[in-house]
């Protein structure tokens, strides 16, 4: 379960300088406790933990933006974090070590800065440079590394956002580069019958890609959208520990030195789909004073994609163990809105295929996968 609450204050400039900004504060805090039972059929046997993370986040933030002209633009921005993190763990049953509390802190600056060119009133061209990380963590008693550091990443982006046929259509592109540091893995520790799952900052990544966004409104009730990315993400210098049990020493390279730890630099990095594409369409029509009611219909396809470090899709005949196959995925809604939008009523259905995603595979002890994921079909109002 898990319980949070978040403050933010701000404060804005309100001339029509070519001069604007804004500062603030915030606050979050969460309470997230995840509660473990695992039982083994027809054995019998069970395994058991508690886990409880309390976060309080702080954070001062400011941006400021500089307009030279109606033309040109130039973006400036900060933010400090500090988190300060508070952990509680139980031991797992049949292990006779005694529960753990402790705290960790973490804090980070990180930056944004932009330019942004107008050549018409209907194109716009940008280029940004922004930073941003990932809080770290606590693992539990058995791990020799009792905690694990931020991750960071540095974000290049450009593109163009542009309209056509009086403002009717849309096309916008961009381009991305991004560079990861110490990103985290899993590393496994056996102790006693049991198989231990511990994280740590295990190497780089970089990732780059395209974006296209189009779009038309017909004005006639009809409006249509497209979406296309391409995707190339990979580790750089990236290791992690052999799961126990499983077999996957055969094709992979062993860093030097070590029995235990795999190279997995070049890897793909999991959830990064090289191709993905949607396409929709709604039609709004009119009931001549009485509301209106819409449909719509979303099209997604994605290509296939790893779902963890390891890269390995081996195992169980007719079943995805590490890859997700490419899939299709269609969703549709039916609208109801009262006149002056007053209330509305909705129906709809997800996953018309009923297709079975595959969110993430974890390799766990022994040679057990642990898989989730997305939702199957599901309709309601």
């Amino acid at each position: 379960q898990s319980q949070t609450i978040s403050q933010e204050f701000q404060l804005l400039s309100t001339n029509d300088s070519p001069f604007q900004w804004v500062a603030g504060l915030y606050y979050f805090n969460e309470n997230g406790i995840e509660d473990f039972i695992f039982n083994t059929i027809p054995t019998g046997g069970s395994f058991t933990f508690l886990q409880e993370v309390d976060t309080d986040s702080y954070a001062v933030f400011g941006q400021a933006e500089y307009a030279f002209n109606d033309k040109f633009k130039v973006i400036l921005g900060g933010r400090y974090s500090k988190d300060d993190k508070r952990f509680r763990f139980r031991t797992p049953s049949g292990q006779a070590l005694p529960d753990t509390d402790n705290s960790q802190s973490f804090d980070k600056f990180t930056y944004n800065a932009g330019i942004e060119y107008s050549p018409t009133d209907d194109n716009l061209i940008y280029a940004s440079v922004s930073t941003g990380f990932r809080s770290g963590g606590s693992n539990n008693q058995f791990a020799a590394t009792p905690a694990y550091g931020i991750q960071k990443i540095m974000a290049y982006e450009i593109g163009s956002k542009n309209t056509f046929a009086g403002r009717a259509g849309t096309a916008n592109f961009s381009f991305f580069y991004n560079d990861l540091d110490d990103i985290l893995s899993n590393t496994f520790i056996q102790v006693g019958p049991s198989q231990v799952v511990a994280r740590s900052n295990s190497g780089s990544a970089r990732s780059y890609g395209s974006e296209a966004e189009l779009g038309y409104d017909f004005y006639n009730g009809l409006k249509i959208d497209a979406n296309l990315s391409y995707l190339n993400a990979k580790f750089r210098n990236f290791q992690a520990s052999t799961p126990s049990g499983y077999g996957l020493a055969s094709g992979f390279t062993f860093v030097p030195g070590t029995t235990n730890q795999l190279d997995l630099s070049g890897n793909e990095v999991p959830l990064s789909p090289s191709f993905t594409a949607s396409i929709g369409a709604r039609y709004e029509v009119d009931l001549g004073g009485s509301g209106t009611i819409t449909p719509a219909v979303r099209f997604f396809w994605s290509d296939s994609y790893f779902v963890n470090e390891f890269n390995y899709d081996a195992g169980i005949p007719g079943r995805d163990v590490g890859k997700q196959g490419s899939y299709t995925k269609t969703d549709a809604t039916l609208t109801y809105m009262a006149p002056e939008d007053r209330f509305m009523i909705q129906a709809f259905v997800r996953n018309i295929e009923n297709e079975a995603v595959l969110n993430r595979a974890v390799i766990g002890g022994g040679g057990a996968i642990f898989q989730n994921y997305g939702q199957p079909r599901t309709y309601g109002v």
